[in-house]
């Protein structure tokens, strides 16, 4: 149930997300963003020096259900 209305915040979403993208649709800080990057509980991918999150791995840091890797 979570997972579903967690999932619909992300519709139309595109599937790879910035930090940015990511904290306006969830409401959380970047900062928060990037210390879990940082602390490897939210997967990444770096593209220069940008972060860029799969919008599976968004949504599954945020049920709670544990995250793919990348």
């Amino acid at each position: 149930m979570i997972q579903a209305k967690i999932a619909n915040l992300f519709d139309g979403s595109p599937r790879v997300l910035t930090v940015p993208e990511i904290a306006r649709i969830a409401r959380a800080s970047e900062s928060f963003l990037k210390d879990q990057i940082h602390r490897d509980k939210l997967p990444c991918y770096l593209v220069g020096t940008h972060f860029r999150v799969l919008k599976t791995d968004a949504i599954r840091f945020f049920t709670g259900e544990g995250v793919s890797g990348g």
